[in-house]
């Protein structure tokens, strides 16, 4: 059973060169029911996500530099028992727009420090069900089975021709402090992605009704060799 809560607020600038901020709170708790009841586990944190996006254009020609910072504070474990933790999640995209296709690059990285023992999950896609904030641990990959590799530093870069129809190159790779950094996680795809009219705002804005569709090819790990179709349909009244 997961229960949990998210408060948040955005403020979304749309000048010439558009910065977006939300500071969030939220709250989780989670308790194995079957076979039979287990301890409990909980989590609150509270963290601002930013977002900056400044474009230079000359005619069919553009070129657009967006950096991120997501930054968390929180605790979690046993109710009465929990442990503190920091987390950060970083971007940088840049995008050449040209006459004929967009050219996306993309960089992340994250780290978690503190006492507990928080880490980040490659694999699988966020859902409507669960607020963004208590998700800031998955690093998301269609392809891939939820938790196919997880450490508390992670990088993962991507590259994307094309704008609602493209196609994809990602790696990604998850290592604990301490230890050498593992070979990068590769997927090539084709990637169908389309937010309905009407969902509005700027880049941070959370659409309400969204709908991907793709076929990967899966590089390295567990699924090294597969062809994997997906279908994700996220319905937010």
């Amino acid at each position: 059973e997961r229960r949990g809560a998210e408060a948040a607020v955005a403020f979304d600038g749309l000048g010439e060169t558009r910065c977006w901020f939300s500071p969030v709170l939220a709250w989780e708790r989670v308790q194995p029911l079957a076979p039979a009841p287990g301890p409990a586990y909980v989590r609150d944190l509270a963290g601002l996500r930013v977002r900056v996006e400044a474009l230079w254009a000359r005619g069919p020609w553009g070129l657009e530099l967006a950096p991120g910072l997501e930054g968390f504070a929180g605790s979690s474990g046993a109710p009465g028992a929990t442990r503190s933790w920091n987390a950060l999640r970083s971007t940088l995209q840049v995008r050449l727009e040209t006459p004929l296709l967009p050219l996306t690059l993309r960089g992340e990285q994250g780290r978690f420090g503190g006492n507990a023992r928080e880490a980040f999950h490659l694999g699988g896609v966020p859902t409507s069900l669960v607020p963004e904030s208590l998700e800031l641990d998955r690093v998301a990959q269609p392809a891939l089975p939820a938790r196919s590799a997880s450490g508390d530093r992670f990088l993962r870069w991507r590259g994307e021709l094309g704008e609602d129809l493209r196609a994809y190159a990602e790696g990604a790779s998850l290592w604990t402090s301490g230890q050498e950094r593992g070979p990068f996680q590769r997927v090539l795809g084709l990637e169908y992605a389309q937010d309905a009219p009407g969902g509005g705002g700027g880049a941070g804005v959370i659409k309400r009704v969204q709908v991907r569709a793709g076929v990967h090819r899966p590089l390295d790990g567990i699924m090294k060799g597969r062809t994997v179709a997906t279908l994700t349909l996220v319905l937010r009244p």
